[in-house]
């Protein structure tokens, strides 16, 4: 078995580094459509609190799901798509 010395180069170390955090350009880049938000991202995204996000769940004005029985995730598009309605108007 060979062993990779230490002296890697600094161009391989960035490579390494750029693929650990997902900038491959090989990766799949996802649309809005795909992405799901636990209620707590969806808050951070916004710059809201986690209670306001469950508000609006109850309230019906943002969509959600209900995954594996109990977890509940916001599809992104509709996340955005509630913000834009609820800023037309303004």
């Amino acid at each position: 078995m060979k062993m990779k010395s230490n002296n890697s180069s600094s161009s391989e170390k960035e490579l390494l580094f750029q693929n650990r955090i997902g900038k491959d350009s090989r990766l799949k880049k996802f649309s809005n459509d795909n992405v799901l938000l636990s209620p707590a991202n969806a808050a951070l995204y916004l710059d809201v609190s986690r209670k306001f996000i469950y508000e609006m769940i109850a309230s019906r004005k943002i969509k959600s799901m209900i995954v594996g029985g109990r977890l509940r995730r916001i599809r992104l598009s509709d996340l955005e798509s509630w913000l834009t309605s609820s800023t037309e108007g303004v």
